[in-house]
């Protein structure tokens, strides 16, 4: 999904009939967009490499990547309920911190894909969105269907899981700058904290066979899923369970300036990766930078496979009072450093630079490996 622009019915404009007149002839002519004769659904299986699980071990899990685009490459939906069909070798672990009802199915319900581990974000008045729902959008999965929001009809921006699901909870990735474009102060005062990076790992066991998608329209919020509502699939195989190296924990080394360098070791097999800097909000002061960090803000550097360093830079931070953009990372604030490797064009297929309907999601091989870092962090001198 990108930011919050979705599929909506067209309304032609009204003419309004002149005194005496007949209002017959100025009937407002109503198209609905069909969200399955319109719209192309991708989706593509892979081996995650977990390192951000927690507790110091490597967990091996399933990776999955959908795109469900207009032919203008912006998401297709505005409200959908998604499915995935697991092999039936597969069985849905139970998770205490999930109340669902997948457990020994070999199905992934909207009821595993509503975490509960996520934080309630506002709608940028401070009225936090009620009881999110997941869907499947541009680009990723997210708790972004629009009865999330207070006001019917509301459409939330992304919000990234704390992956991996169904694992302990672990990190959010957002796409900033500079890999992606700057998030504009008007975008980061409704909460949109980055782009979708597009996969959602899952901590349990893969099995190589066929794995569908299904997607459901219904036709208002709140109705229930049943064969007359309208349903986009997509099937693909996982032919490997093979999977990346596991991603070691990248090192940052603060410059002063607000950037600094990162000491990174790409892993095996992959052919690209993204590091990304999650900055906390400081404590409210006087200093330009912090007062205009008044967010947690996130920043992300796009590495190639055979690079062992990569720089942050020092002016990424949204525009002090005096139109400047402030430092990355202020003084005193607090940061978190972690990274995602991959096997496909992650990158390349993301949101705002690609809109094309159907994307390359997955390697030469079909599938969409990815190995994720433990977390550094630190507070910037």
């Amino acid at each position: 999904m990108t930011s919050a622009r979705y599929i909506v019915p067209a309304i032609a404009a009204i003419a309004i009939a002149g005194c005496g007149g007949s209002n017959a002839a100025y009937q407002p002519t109503v198209s609905a967009v069909s969200p399955v004769g319109s719209n192309k659904l991708q989706f593509a299986v892979g081996i995650a490499t977990i390192a951000s699980n927690g507790g110091g071990t490597i967990t091996y899990g399933l990776n999955t990547v959908e795109t469900l685009r207009q032919k203008n490459g912006l998401s297709g939906s505005l409200f959908n309920v998604p499915i995935i069909t697991l092999p039936t070798t597969m069985t849905v672990p139970g998770n205490p911190l999930y109340i669902d009802n997948d457990a020994g199915t070999n199905r992934i319900t909207q009821n595993t894909l509503n975490e509960p581990n996520i934080g309630l974000p506002t709608n940028g008045t401070g009225v936090p969105l009620a009881n999110p729902t997941a869907g499947a959008f541009g680009y990723g999965f997210c708790e972004c269907n629009s009865n999330s929001g207070p006001i019917n009809g509301f459409a939330p921006l992304f919000i990234a899981y704390a992956l991996p699901l169904i694992g302990q909870p672990g990190l959010q990735y957002f796409g900033g700058p500079p890999a992606f474009a700057p998030i504009s102060p008007d975008l980061a005062a409704q909460n949109f904290s980055g782009y979708s990076i597009g996969f959602t790992d899952i901590a349990m066991p893969a099995a190589l066979g066929s794995y569908r998608l299904d997607v459901a329209f219904p036709p208002s919020y709140g109705t229930s899923v049943n064969s007359d509502t309208p349903t986009l699939s997509a099937t693909t195989q996982l032919v490997s369970t093979q999977p990346l190296a596991a991603f070691a924990t990248p090192a940052f080394t603060a410059d002063g300036n607000g950037g600094g360098t990162i000491g990174i070791a790409v892993p095996a097999g992959a052919t690209e990766a993204l590091v990304f800097v999650k900055v906390l909000t400081a404590a409210p002061s006087q200093d330009p930078c912090t007062a205009a960090h008044s967010t947690t803000q996130y920043f992300t550097v796009n590495v190639a496979p055979n690079s062992t360093t990569a720089t942050l830079p020092d002016s990424l931070g949204q525009p002090m009072s005096d139109g400047k953009a402030a430092r990355t990372i202020c003084s005193g604030e607090s940061y978190e450093v972690y990274a995602a490797a991959f096997d496909y064009p992650a990158f390349e297929a993301s949101y705002p630079a690609n809109l094309q309907q159907t994307p390359v999601i997955s390697a030469a091989s079909g599938q969409a490996d990815v190995s994720t870092s433990d977390v550094a962090g630190g507070q910037y001198p």
